[in-house]
């Protein structure tokens, strides 16, 4: 059982842990799944905002640079760099 400081993920069940012995089984082999998965999760998440942010100010960075002066064949590259951010973002 899951300690007030630790609430359980599923908290739905709760309820239902005195009344059915099956639910309060379930959800002790289950939080701990879903109490890792969530915090994967939220850690995946913390990364893409951070690849976002990244992916923002090199996209700045080279927009700068294109805009100053006659670079290479960057053009499309740089291109390909707003499209993977312009993704990422939108997948928020």
């Amino acid at each position: 059982m899951t300690s007030p400081a630790d609430p359980s993920p599923t908290p739905e069940l709760s309820a239902a842990q005195a009344s059915d012995p099956l639910a309060a089984g379930l959800q002790t082999l289950l939080d701990p799944s879903i109490r890792t998965t969530t915090q994967k999760l939220s850690a995946v998440y913390l990364a893409q905002q951070e690849l976002a942010g990244e992916l923002e100010r090199l996209v700045s960075q080279l927009q700068r640079y294109l805009d100053t002066t006659e670079p290479p064949a960057l053009r499309d590259t740089v291109l390909k760099l707003a499209d993977t951010r312009r993704r990422l973002v939108g997948r928020r």
